[in-house]
Order: C-alpha cells, then structure tokens, then sequence
C-alpha cells in the first residue's frame, strides 16, 4: 500500500499527551502501521455507523482513534476509550 499522510488535530493532541506511557505507545505502534496500510488488520479500522465519513481505528482493544479520510492524508480527531469515542465531536 502507497504511505499515508497522517495529520493530527488539536483534540487529538490534546487526548494523547494525557494518555499513560504505555497508551501512547500503542498509540504509537498503530500509527506506524496505519501511515504504512490504513486497513492492517489489527488496526481493526473500519467506518463509524451513523456518523457519516468518519471512521475507526484501534491502537488497543480499549484505545480508539477516530479520523476522516480526505485523499491520502489520514486527520485524526480524537483518541480515547473505545465507548468515548462514539460522543458527539
């Protein structure tokens, strides 16, 4: 798969540098493999139902980023528990 851009928000950044070490180096690890291949399995990235174009990816089973797609840039818009994410932006 062709590399992807990958840009964070203010919310984003905001979430990760309050997560534990250990979070955000599994936050880390799967946006490495995300800027390689959006859809890695283990990512488990897939379309959020009802909220139109944005989707989901998993950096663990309870950390949830949300994102959109515009071409190849991936923007990230939040990170956090995997029930939080579904909240209104």
């Amino acid at each position: 798969m062709k590399p992807t851009k990958i840009v964070w928000s203010k919310g984003f950044t905001d979430s990760y540098v309050k997560k534990s070490k250990s979070n955000r180096h599994a936050i880390d690890r799967a946006l490495r493999m995300m800027a390689e291949d959006l859809y890695h399995r283990s990512l488990r990235t897939k379309k959020m139902e009802g909220w139109g174009d944005i989707r989901e990816a998993h950096a663990t089973l309870g950390q949830t980023m949300s994102l959109t797609l515009n071409g190849s840039e991936v923007y990230l818009r939040a990170c956090c528990n995997h029930d939080d994410v579904y909240r209104s932006p």
